[in-house]
């Protein structure tokens, strides 16, 4: 008989463990809303929190949810990704070097899309530099 209590306590205790590691992660809904766009649809996004690692507190949750995910990033959908690849390449047109103060003050240590411009210019500078001379590649 006392065998058998020891056993149904450990049983008990196992799936009471399982509940509580469970009860510790709690889904937090936080309701965002752009005021910047009124017209933009408020949507409502989902943060799974662990207890065990911030306060007992609804605010401590909200301060960790902050502290881990940045708001102000914008998570985009692969169709809007896809939207807006090829509409930022750089297209040589020399407005990075030419309106940049921190280029002009730093350009040894700026190294941004006007070192493109400047690497390019330059291999374009040598090779009709050395077409002049006849030499071919």
């Amino acid at each position: 008989m006392l065998l058998l209590n020891n056993m149904q306590n450990k049983l008990l205790n196992r799936t009471t463990l399982k509940e509580n590691i469970r009860a510790l992660k709690k889904e937090f809904k936080i309701y965002r809303w752009n005021p910047d766009n009124p017209y933009q649809k408020p949507d409502l996004q989902s943060y799974f929190v662990d207890l065990s690692t911030c306060g007992p507190m609804v605010l401590d949750a909200l301060q960790k949810i902050k502290a881990e995910d940045d708001s102000s990033e914008y998570k985009q959908t692969p169709a809007e990704r896809k939207r807006l690849d090829g509409l930022y390449e750089c297209i040589l047109c020399a407005c990075c070097s030419t309106s940049c103060p921190s280029y002009w003050w730093n350009p040894e240590q700026i190294l941004g899309p006007a070192a493109l411009l400047h690497g390019t210019v330059g291999l374009q500078t040598v090779e009709m530099i050395l077409q002049k001379n006849g030499y071919k590649h």
